[in-house]
């Protein structure tokens, strides 16, 4: 679900926060390995840098797991805060409109409502 647009009384904290949200990218899982001196070791070297990035690999495995499923539970909560603004944007628009015409109908009629 897109972020709504504010409208005139939307907190703006709240559109920072959601446009934040929103614009969020993934996190980068990359290997990154850093170079070390026994990796320049002619025979031991290569079998400990293939050693490093099978291990590597392992571990990204399942952080790359954890982060699909937090990133589909990121989504669904983001969604749900913009449908939810969404809501409450137009709950203040519905109000303001009844507000308008409680004070149209006071005029009409001279009661005093209090």
């Amino acid at each position: 679900v897109t972020m709504p647009v504010p409208t005139d009384g939307d907190s703006p904290s709240l559109f920072h926060h959601l446009k934040q949200l929103n614009n969020e990218s993934l996190p980068e899982t990359s290997p990154v390995l850093a170079e070390s001196a026994a990796l320049r070791v002619p025979i031991l070297g290569r079998l400990w840098r293939l050693i490093r990035v099978e291990m590597h690999n392992l571990v990204l495995f399942y952080v790359n797991r954890y982060v699909a499923h937090e990133t589909a539970v990121d989504t669904h909560i983001i969604s749900t805060l913009n449908e939810l603004t969404r809501l409450n944007q137009a709950q203040r628009h519905e109000i303001e409109q009844l507000r308008t015409e409680i004070a149209q109908l006071k005029a009409k009629s001279d009661l005093p409502y209090d």
